[in-house]
């Protein structure tokens, strides 16, 4: 499994942004947490994320090839 350093939290496992599935909780800095609501875009290299927790809602775009921490 693959892994990064988060600000103030630590080490966290990781997937590729490619990989994000509905429902996955991912780990930002800090140790905020969002639920992956949607998929609402893609490209060859970039990919949209419908990213959500507590109310709030946004769209995150990334590279396929991101690592994105993960529960």
């Amino acid at each position: 499994m693959k892994t990064i350093q988060l600000q103030y939290w630590g080490t966290q496992k990781a997937i590729e942004a490619q990989d994000l599935k509905v429902g996955d909780i991912t780990v930002w800095n800090f140790g905020a947490e969002d639920t992956v609501l949607d998929i609402v875009g893609e490209t060859k290299t970039m990919i949209k994320v419908l990213l959500g927790h507590e109310g709030w809602q946004g769209v995150r775009k990334m590279k396929k090839t991101r690592l994105v921490g993960v529960k």
